[in-house]
């Protein structure tokens, strides 16, 4: 953000000034959100309908249900191969891959250092920007099954 501006305003007062905005700005029609290590305007969800009726609905871009499964491997995991996306899978994944690394939602983050150097994939900030993440440890905890279980939610379903 400091670079975008190119001034000599340090980059704690431009951090404070754009959390101000934030926060100013959450309740609005139209929010700043951290998204990705950076700012994006994005309309409040509390108004989605209407700005569906006005806009029209658009095509969702989706992904499958495999690219989904593997997408969540990678950024819980990352950097992974893909043999351990698949070990976890049960399935090849080579093709969810490529369609993953089309959409830039995925990169190669180097290689691993056991033999055969297979490429190690990680998320990209188009992954956090569909989601909407500002970072990745925003996203939300994974919970075993014990956990699972003793919370409740396994009762809740039924």
């Amino acid at each position: 953000m400091h670079k975008a501006f190119n001034c000599e305003v340090p980059k704690e007062a431009l951090q404070a000034a754009a959390d101000e905005l934030v926060e100013a700005a959450k309740d609005k029609t139209v929010m700043v959100v951290a998204i990705a290590g950076g700012y994006q305007m994005r309309s409040n969800p509390v108004y989605a309908d209407y700005a569906r009726r006005l806009l029209g609905e658009r095509k969702e871009n989706t992904l499958s249900a495999a690219a989904m499964e593997a997408l969540a491997i990678i950024a819980y995991k990352q950097p992974i191969t893909q043999a351990d996306i698949e070990s976890l899978r049960g399935k090849n994944s080579t093709g969810v891959l490529a369609t993953l690394m089309e959409k830039n939602l995925i990169k190669i983050m180097g290689r691993a250092k056991d033999p055969g150097h297979a490429y190690l994939y990680g998320t990209t900030k188009e992954f956090l920007k569909l989601f909407g993440i500002n970072a990745l440890t925003d996203m939300p905890k994974i919970i075993d099954a014990k956990e699972y279980e003793e919370s409740g939610m396994e009762s809740a379903r039924h």
